[in-house]
């Protein structure tokens, strides 16, 4: 059985993921079945919204899009951002060049907003919860921003939460940036594909550590996902792939090679 084990979440770190899809069942069926996951529905006022467990730690959420949301928002992973004063925060977002797509809003296990970044990249803010995040195989432990302007972005999560951005020295050829607090590393940051077309925006993407990424990709895949990226090694850093679920979401899998975002340099 995977050991899962517990880590301090502080202040300025992603704390929770969601997904976001007009179809629960297919998509709980596809991230149970891919990693071992176990579905519990909540008994949530005016809402359905689902807790995803690996073994007993939840790991992720669902949430089901209804007709109040608009037609032209497609199923979505949402990665929360913990903070300690989310009326404070929130009240910067503007000052700082973003946008609040819902204002802060009082939920059983605290407080959230939805913030949209100058570039479009939406994520949310988070107060509450347990403080500790769960890490081992099939539980999140990365989230990287894909972006149409990697310097607007940088300055606004730089003036919104204190993030540095940081260049990775073994991913320089890719233009790879790491976005630290202090000296913990946060998140990832990469320009937009051009490949992905025009019509894509930018997003936030949480990624899951996993220990057969080859098998749990190809299983993806016969489980009815698309691949947008086969397996492929950074050397020395990382191997990744990414995966969209039959229901439009896109998760990345991901298994460290070795830990060197510590070298990161400005």
């Amino acid at each position: 059985m995977t050991t899962i084990t517990m880590k301090p979440i502080t202040a300025r770190q992603f704390c929770w993921q969601e997904i976001n899809t007009r179809d629960g069942n297919a998509a709980a069926s596809f991230y149970c079945e891919l990693f071992g996951w176990t579905r519990h529905d909540q008994d949530a006022p005016g809402m359905k919204y689902t807790m995803f467990h690996h073994g007993n730690v939840a790991v992720a959420g669902m949430m089901e899009m209804d007709e109040h949301w608009p037609a032209e928002v497609s199923a979505h992973w949402m990665s929360y951002v913990a903070v300690t004063d989310i009326e404070a925060v929130a009240a910067n977002v503007a000052t700082c060049g973003g946008s609040l797509c819902v204002p802060v809003t009082t939920i059983p296990p605290g407080k959230f907003c939805v913030v949209t970044d100058p570039t479009g990249a939406v994520f949310s803010l988070f107060e509450g919860g347990d403080g500790q995040n769960p890490t081992g195989d099939c539980t999140f432990g990365w989230w990287e921003l894909a972006t149409s302007d990697v310097d607007v972005a940088a300055k606004f999560y730089a003036d919104l939460l204190g993030w540095t951005r940081m260049e990775h020295p073994a991913m320089s050829e890719s233009a790879y940036w790491c976005f630290m607090d202090g000296d913990t590393l946060v998140a990832g940051m990469t320009k937009l594909p051009e490949e992905w077309g025009e019509g894509h925006r930018s997003c936030w993407t949480p990624n899951v550590q996993v220990d057969d990424i080859d098998g749990l990709t190809a299983k993806a895949a016969t489980l009815g996902a698309h691949i947008y990226q086969e397996p492929t090694d950074i050397p020395g850093v990382v191997r990744y792939s990414a995966v969209q679920d039959p229901t439009g979401g896109v998760v990345c899998l991901y298994k460290v090679i070795a830990e060197s975002c510590s070298s990161c340099t400005d």
